[in-house]
């Protein structure tokens, strides 16, 4: 397995005004050029996204969280393109312009860009377990990882990082996909287990951390941000145009649509368990408990 780490920073959760722009202005510019234009609605789509995202800022500030992508392949052996992986990463660069990662092996790829405020110099990502049998990507922020850290520590594992995600994977090795239902906090994650070639992909209760998926015979891919399907090929060329419709009526994508067809939104509360020849599952890990919600429709108004 090779891996090329490069830089640090710093990593700063929350995030910044207008998260979900990279598939909305696309689909916004899509529609409005309709009429009488010589390119075709793809073009017109992806146009509307690189025009959307050169409005935002190309260099990190406070706030802007990190991203990720990466790429599986179904065949084992199929080799991975770094330089995609670097088309996919460098369209995020704003996100976490002063360090990246990547992790390139047969058949899988995983790219990162870090703004980090814990463990500066031991977070770098992607992170190993310690056999170097699972390796995650990591963006969010998990509140209640000390607590989940010195439970793990206690029951033998070893950690090499003080960062909140080389918590999730040992977490990951205990309870498979199921570690999500500890975790507090808001996330997006992808770990790749070698041991059982699986990948799952975690996205927190209430959406806060973005995460697109595309699959096909030829295995998955995903990423933090739409754009950087597109920058590696790989969201397509069908517009769901059903997607672009609920634009114009609602203002935004709901998920797990997007503009494009063949990728999807995983949805807030959910995990993704992909494995070689499937398309992959994907299932909620929570919801809104429907005894509180109804308490607190009951409930008398306030003033």
């Amino acid at each position: 397995m090779n891996e090329v780490r490069v830089g640090g920073g710093r990593e700063e959760a929350g995030e910044t005004q207008g998260e979900r722009a990279g598939d909305e202005m696309g689909a916004r510019r899509a529609v409005a050029d309709g009429v009488g234009a010589e390119r075709g609605p793809v073009e017109r789509a992806r146009e509307g996204a690189a025009i959307a995202n050169a409005a935002k800022p190309t260099k990190g500030a406070p706030g802007e969280p990190p991203r990720f992508g990466g790429i599986v392949y179904t065949e084992r052996e199929h080799p991975v393109d770094r330089m995609l992986l670097q088309r996919m990463t460098d369209v995020m660069a704003h996100r976490g312009p002063d360090a990246s990662g990547f992790h390139v092996d047969r058949g899988i790829g995983l790219g990162h860009r870090r703004l980090s405020i814990i463990d500066l110099p031991g977070g770098r990502q992607p992170i190993f377990n310690e056999d170097g049998s699972k390796v995650i990507v990591f963006n969010g922020e998990i509140y209640n990882y000390r607590t989940l850290r010195t439970e793990l520590t206690a029951r033998g594992h070893r950690f090499t990082t003080r960062s909140d995600t080389e918590t999730i994977l040992h977490l990951y090795e205990e309870m498979g996909a199921r570690c999500v239902e500890r975790l507090r906090g808001m996330f997006a994650f992808a770990i790749w287990d070698y041991a059982t070639r699986t990948l799952t992909l975690a996205r927190d209760r209430f959406g806060i951390k973005p995460l697109y998926v595309a699959t096909g015979a030829w295995g998955v891919a995903f990423a933090s941000e739409l754009k950087a399907l597109c920058a590696g090929g790989l969201a397509g060329d069908a517009l769901d145009w059903e997607a672009v419709d609920s634009f114009l009526q609602l203002g935004y994508v709901p998920a797990p649509a997007t503009p494009f067809r063949d990728v999807r939104k995983l949805e807030p509360g959910h995990v993704f368990v992909w494995r070689p020849a499937s398309d992959g599952v994907s299932r909620p890990y929570w919801d809104v408990p429907v005894e509180q919600a109804a308490d607190a429709a009951d409930a008398p108004p306030r003033g």
